[in-house]
């Protein structure tokens, strides 16, 4: 009888102790399984395509000049040899060979060519400055540039002998449409216009401006579209990196072109870097580090080996 009772007591022992435990087995949830990650190999890094501007005469005669051009750099701009200067040393007569020794050189090579640029308030030739004085009283004077000059006196002397307008939009409707059409497909990138404006963000001073008016901006870039509706067009401008009145104005003159349908496809944003030492860089550095609304003082175009 004794016996009888252990093994009753030993039944319910084994009942309170193994019954809820199983019974906690069984409403246990079964856990999930992991899910499963597809590993995606990531895109290849997008090259970013590098340029730099090109001067004619050194890579004729620097060995490492050119070959550091072709290693690292997928596109070059012409420091000079696409500037009205350069092109149009004469009224209505064009040298194209420098020019086009570089696109030559630059498509055997497999490099893209920004030209630049087609608009601009210095390296002029002298005859536009003076309106064709000389020429036409046959005064044989060799290819000036009005720069030679100084900025007073171009400009006293292309106010003294004076355009009309209407002379002077035909004279650049030209020059960008012979330009432009020349290099045709060959050069799909342009500096249509190049620093147009002046430190308190307006336009700057020009023979452009002084005889077109304000608004040669827009018919150098009706001008270079008509000449060519495949390229992308641009205005290039220096100083602009930071905030201050000459960004603002940049901003503006872009939205004011671009509300109006004036075909304009980016900015140009320029830098010029040297590694010359000057007692005056780092002077003009630290001051653009102390105060960055001072930066566009810190004129980086006269730290410059690059075109402008």
């Amino acid at each position: 009888m004794a016996r009888c009772r252990w093994a009753a007591v030993a039944g319910v022992a084994l009942a309170l102790l193994s019954g809820p435990a199983a019974a906690r087995s069984d409403a246990a949830p079964a856990r999930r399984a992991a899910p499963e990650h597809t590993l995606i190999t990531p895109p290849a890094p997008r090259r970013v395509q590098l340029g730099t501007a090109v001067r004619l005469a050194a890579l004729r005669s620097d060995g490492r000049y050119r070959e550091t051009f072709l290693r690292e750099f997928d596109a070059l701009t012409p420091e000079n040899e696409m500037k009205m200067q350069a092109l149009q040393p004469r009224p209505g007569v064009f040298d194209f060979s420098a020019a086009d020794e570089l696109v030559a050189f630059a498509a055997e090579h497999g490099k893209r060519v920004r030209g630049h640029a087609l608009v601009w308030s210095l390296q002029l030739p002298l005859w536009l400055v003076e309106r064709g004085m000389t020429h036409d009283i046959g005064l044989k004077l060799p290819p000036l540039a009005a720069p030679s000059l100084g900025a007073a006196a171009g400009g006293l002397l292309s106010a003294a002998t004076g355009w009309r307008r209407e002379e002077l939009l035909a004279t650049m409707r030209r020059h960008i449409d012979t330009v432009v059409r020349h290099f045709a497909d060959d050069v799909l990138e342009w500096d249509v216009v190049n620093e147009p404006l002046a430190a308190d963000g307006g336009l700057a001073d020009s023979v452009w401006r002084r005889f077109i008016g304000d608004d040669y901006v827009e018919q150098a870039l009706r001008f270079a579209r008509a000449a060519n509706p495949r390229a992308r067009l641009f205005i290039n401008e220096y100083g602009v990196e930071g905030p201050g009145a000459k960004l603002d104005g940049l901003v503006a003159l872009v939205r004011d072109l671009r509300a109006r349908n004036v075909p304009l496809d980016g900015v140009g944003l320029q830098t010029h870097t040297t590694s010359r030492a000057s007692t005056t860089r780092p002077r003009c550095a630290r001051r653009c580090a102390a105060s960055p609304r001072s930066a566009s003082s810190c004129r980086s175009p006269r730290w410059t080996s690059g075109p402008r």
